[in-house]
């Protein structure tokens, strides 16, 4: 019923059934505990730093999970491509990763950047 209630209020209804919204949810917080071993998941995390040109950069993460590591950024992607065609949509992110990478190692926390593609169900990373 949340999930449903969230898709309405964001005029997603029509597009995506709460069902799968949840098992995409579900299918995410699976890898993400077997591949990262998080010890804290943290979503929308904002980010800002300033850049040597004077310049403020600023966002939010969609997840950032804290690991023994380091941090793992993840950015979702809804996009329904194949497999295969993953690793060139994730170098078409490559900048906002870039940005956020940048911000993590700034305040001396180097971070892992990755694109959770969310309808096939897996991750690239990006460096």
């Amino acid at each position: 019923d949340r999930a449903r209630a969230i898709l309405e209020a964001y005029g997603a209804a029509d597009a995506l059934r709460a069902e799968d919204a949840v098992a995409a949810a579900r299918r995410f917080l699976e890898f993400a505990r077997e591949r990262f071993q998080p010890t804290a998941i943290r979503v929308e995390y904002p980010v800002a730093h300033l850049l040597d040109d004077g310049r403020h950069a600023a966002g939010r993460v969609d997840v950032v999970l804290e690991t023994d590591d380091g941090p793992v950024v993840l950015d979702h992607k809804s996009s329904p491509l194949a497999e295969s065609e993953w690793p060139a949509e994730a170098l078409r992110h490559s900048g906002q990763l870039a940005a956020y990478r940048n911000a993590f190692e700034a305040a001396g926390r180097p971070a892992s950047t990755w694109i959770h593609f969310a309808v096939g169900g897996g991750a690239v990373r990006v460096e």
